[in-house]
């Protein structure tokens, strides 16, 4: 099943704008910080992704994205957040003090500052309808459904469709067009 039309279009679009800014900071002139990209992707995952029903308490329910670790993500997110909602619901940003607070996550993210928490975290919201990223070099292949990489002073995507599954999540087909398909589902 694919993603319907108006969603289809949005994403085209935010893939476009993307690569204009990074386009256009590569040509001299102000480049879009690597915080604000990451904050733009996180926040437009809420739109791409789709979470079982059990996931939310009801339909009104927000869509919780948790930050682990001190990031410059944290407030361009904060402020993407406030623009209105996804899907119906409200969009809002948690700063985790702790790996016990990860559970009522629906997006998770994970700092640089945090790797070494990465394994605790996986433990904690393994089967749960979370959906894990990181920045983390190759966190994708090592068990997150996404990972932020920079090649070149360029963001990219790597996405493992295995750890997503396992979440009870689904990517959306264009959501995975924009990245890289690191490891597939499980036969």
């Amino acid at each position: 099943m694919s993603a319907p039309p108006l969603l289809a279009r949005r994403l085209r679009l935010l893939a476009v704008c993307l690569l204009l800014l990074v386009a256009r900071g590569s040509s001299g002139a102000p480049a879009v910080d690597e915080n604000q990209l990451k904050a733009v992707f996180i926040y437009n995952f809420g739109k791409f992704v789709s979470w079982p029903a059990k996931a939310f308490k009801n339909k009104n329910s927000p869509i919780f994205v948790g930050v682990l670790g001190k990031t410059g993500v944290t407030a361009t997110l904060t402020k993407a957040a406030q623009k209105g909602r996804i899907r119906g619901r409200k969009f809002e940003v948690r700063v985790l003090k702790s790996v016990d607070e990860t559970k009522s996550c629906h997006i998770l993210f994970v700092s640089q500052a945090e790797s070494k928490q990465l394994a605790t975290v996986k433990q904690k919201v393994r089967k749960l309808p979370v959906l894990l990223l990181s920045e983390n070099p190759e966190f994708a292949k090592k068990g997150g459904a996404v990972g932020f990489v920079s090649r070149n002073r360029k963001v990219g995507l790597e996405f493992s469709l295995e750890a997503a599954t396992q979440a009870g999540l689904r990517l959306s087909p264009n959501l995975l067009r924009v990245g890289k398909v690191v490891v597939k589902r499980k036969k």
